[in-house]
């Protein structure tokens, strides 16, 4: 199965609540599309009934998609992954299904439904809309009749998928949470190996996704599996604590920022996220993502450590300067096929910092004019900082083979200036 045929897809239009989604699936190498970002919510308040919105946004997505497609929905902001896209596409298979969904041991949101599901030796036999797997044809006619945004998606998909147990689709509950696990009043039979895997001890099974569904004692319960999943090793942690610097050319310095192996961890979670964007109204657009919209703890932990221990560097160094905090931080995408380059430009802010979180492309370094300095030499992790205006123009020389990308931090001009997008 070639995977650009697979798309993995969530709706998340608060992306701050979706990192143990976004986070694992960067771990797996896998893309999430998030059909809910900078999307207006009006499918209900998600602790009752709702969610038609979700199967909206699907069926527009599923428009663009070939019917031989294979589409992955996961909710956004209860599931964590903990399997290979290819180990998934594995698993489907072995149901020669078109569709598979999710099974939960709770009928909700309608009790009266439950005689008509089949019962079930592992006891999760009721379908759960909050995770399925299958072709996009099949998808196409299942979620083919309207249902309005505020309605319940769940109870929606069960009469669906009751009413397409005998026909010509083959639809599939995952009775045996070998693909899917389902929290909803389960959480005690799950937990993890020693090699972060899943373990369901009733069906001694490793489903490769775990979502998070059902009361306060499932919801901790995921909490609980997602704080062991997740270790130290998952956390980028910024350097730079000594406050030592480089001076690299006229008013352009250097500092260790990241190590490598987090710069890879960086570029994964964004890709996982996907979504490169140009901000709106940017005299010299780029393939850019807001590190606050990827991950707003992320972004504050560096918001303090710039404060702290990168700040102090830059007002010795270029004394007296008061600084005013970050304006913004984001990454940028170069690559042959999209962006190559980006013209000759100033920056909006007091200073600026470039950090290449990748050196395996060709060509796409920065260079300054006036300096007569390119970031060719500079190594991955370190931070060439700068002063944003009228003196250090610069521009992102083409990219000619290989895919560029770039941490780039804004500080503000003056108290208050942060961009809000």
């Amino acid at each position: 199965m070639n995977l650009q045929e697979v798309h993995v897809v969530t709706v998340a239009s608060d992306e701050s609540r979706a990192q143990a989604l976004f986070v694992s699936a960067a771990r797996m190498n896998i893309a999430v599309t998030n059909l809910g970002r900078n999307v207006a919510w009006h499918g209900g308040d998600m602790t009752g009934p709702g969610g038609g919105q979700k199967l909206n946004l699907m069926r527009t997505f599923l428009d663009r998609c070939a019917d031989t497609d294979i589409v992955l929905f996961v909710d956004g902001y209860d599931v964590l992954l903990t399997q290979s896209l290819e180990q998934m596409l594995k698993r489907f298979a072995r149901f020669q299904a078109d569709i598979v969904f999710g099974a939960e041991k709770i009928c909700w949101p309608d009790q009266q439904v439950a005689p008509r599901f089949a019962e079930t030796a592992s006891g999760y036999r009721f379908l759960n809309s909050g995770v399925y797997m299958g072709y996009a044809f099949a998808l196409k006619e299942f979620l083919a009749p309207p249902i309005a945004d505020a309605a319940d998606d769940q109870l929606y998909m069960q009469y669906q998928y009751l009413h397409y147990e005998d026909s010509h689709l083959r639809p599939a509950l995952d009775t045996r949470a070998e693909l899917f696990q389902c929290l909803s009043a389960a959480g005690a039979e799950v937990s993890l190996t020693e090699d972060k895997l899943l373990h369901n001890s009733v069906t001694d099974s490793s489903p490769g996704v775990l979502h998070g569904n059902g009361g306060w004692a499932d919801k901790q319960a995921f909490e609980q599996l997602c704080k062991n999943y997740f270790t130290e090793a998952d956390e980028i942690v910024f350097q730079s604590q000594d406050q030592s610097y480089e001076v690299l050319e006229r008013d352009i310095i250097a500092i260790d920022f990241l190590t490598p192996e987090d710069c890879t961890k960086l570029l994964h979670m964004a890709e996982a996220q996907g979504q490169w964007k140009a901000m709106p109204g940017d005299s010299f657009p780029g393939q850019e993502m807001r590190i606050r919209a990827l991950d707003v703890h992320l972004y504050n932990r560096l918001e303090t450590h710039f404060r702290l221990h990168i700040n102090p560097i830059l007002t010795k160094y270029w004394a007296p300067m008061t600084m005013h905090g970050l304006r913004d931080v984001f990454i940028i995408k170069y690559s042959p096929g999209s962006q190559r380059s980006l013209a000759c430009h100033v920056d909006a802010s007091l200073v600026s910092g470039i950090v290449k979180l990748n050196d395996d492309y060709e060509g796409g370094d920065t260079y300054f004019y006036r300096q007569g300095y390119s970031t060719m030499d500079l190594a991955v992790g370190k931070m060439a900082l700068w002063p944003g205006q009228v003196t250090h123009g610069h521009e992102g020389r083409e990219v000619t083979s290989g895919t560029k990308y770039a941490l780039v931090i804004w500080t503000g001009r003056y108290k208050g200036d942060v961009l809000n997008l």
